[in-house]
């Protein structure tokens, strides 16, 4: 039972369906509520679009200056969804124009997956993925279409840096979303992953902006959506709202799911989102026969109680517990111990921060990193 008036209504808000029993809901939890903190909960959890649909829909009274507010805030996220949609075809068109196949993950695909509307989805950046042999053409390609390094880095600087992120960050305007371009979804250390060329073999069309472009298959996006949420410890409701959309909207065969999620070490990831949904969003799409496993496992039953207790805490700022989230959430020892030794010895950015090296002096990141965790304070 959440008792928090300000994180009530943000649960009640968080689905982008409108039906009869969710407007009562969304009214009863309206009475007594805290305008600015659930506001500021709102946009914490990036659930604007929703809240004004399903406030609209109930018809709710709101203080004048929090509708402003919240009106404002959902017009903005809908005008850049468009921009970002236009955006992603164009460098789809370039990469057609290179002959890079390139996939869409998360952004305006997901939008449309989940929710059927690109401006119910609020993303900071777009995600495009190629293969990893692509990569140096795929850079190049921005290079020629005007973007550069985010961080100012060389391509051997990026293979270093964040190689073990998968990742580099391309900026062009800053009227536009900044890019990453992936060549793995994860960061190394984690084993919540599916491998590129398997997602592209499965992957289907959608078009976005009149341009039609790749992306990942409902099955595919749904345990893309676990891993990712599985990594971040789902600080983000919407995550949680954009699967229930895309489980709802897609009817994924659980058992599929199931198995391809212990093929590829998330079995627990995926349990875990099972339970939110329910615990959260008591979604009707979660799947019963993998909410009984869900229920089984003493490990994620804990990991779901703390992530509730930390989305319904209101305004608190609760930290993540990191390393021991990840590691109990883990399937395996032999995950665990890949997460010990790659979080000590992979370079990441914050080496890069303390110490920018030339091309030459690269491999010394495999030094320094363990001795700056070695020597880093301690609480």
């Amino acid at each position: 039972m959440i008792e928090q008036p300000a994180a009530r209504l943000l649960l009640a808000c968080a689905t982008w369906e409108i039906s009869g029993a969710r407007t009562e809901y969304v009214r009863r939890a309206a009475e007594g509520v805290n305008w600015i903190k659930w506001l500021a909960l709102v946009r914490i959890h990036r659930l604007v679009p929703h809240a004004k649909r399903q406030l609209d829909a109930a018809d709710i009274d709101v203080p004048a200056d929090v509708r402003v507010r919240l009106d404002s805030a959902a017009h903005e996220i809908a005008a850049l969804a468009l921009r970002q949609a236009a955006q992603l075809a164009e460098l789809q068109c370039d990469f057609l124009a290179a002959d890079i196949p390139l996939l869409a993950y998360k952004g305006p695909a997901l939008a449309l997956a989940a929710y059927g509307v690109l401006g119910a989805r609020q993303s900071v950046d777009l995600d495009i993925v190629v293969r990893a042999f692509d990569f140096a053409r795929a850079r190049c390609t921005l290079i020629e279409a005007g973007y550069v390094s985010y961080y100012g880095m060389s391509a051997a600087q990026e293979r270093m840096v964040q190689g073990s992120f998968g990742h580099a960050v391309f900026v062009r305007r800053a009227d536009e979303a900044p890019v990453e371009l992936h060549w793995r979804f994860a960061r190394a250390i984690y084993p919540w992953t599916l491998p590129i060329d398997d997602v592209f073999a499965r992957a289907q069309h959608v078009e976005i902006a009149g341009v039609p472009v790749l992306t990942s298959d409902p099955l595919d996006s749904a345990l893309l959506q676990c891993m990712h949420g599985a990594r971040h410890e789902w600080e983000t409701l919407e995550w949680l709202v954009a699967l229930d959309g895309t489980i709802h909207r897609t009817k994924i065969d659980s058992r599929a799911l199931l198995e391809r999620a212990t093929q590829h070490r998330s079995r627990r990831a995926l349990l875990l989102a099972v339970l939110l949904l329910r615990d959260l969003l008591q979604s009707e799409a979660t799947p019963h026969d993998l909410t009984i496993l869900a229920e089984r496992d003493a490990n994620v039953l804990q990991l779901a109680a703390e992530v509730v207790a930390r989305i319904t805490q209101e305004l608190s700022d609760r930290p993540h517990t990191g390393r021991r989230f990840a590691m109990r959430l883990m399937d395996g020892n032999g995950d665990r111990a890949n997460y010990l030794l790659c979080s000590a010895f992979e370079p990441t950015l914050r080496e890069w921060e303390l110490l920018p090296l030339p091309d030459s002096l690269l491999p010394l990141y495999y030094l320094i990193r363990p001795v700056r965790l070695l020597f880093r304070p301690r609480n």
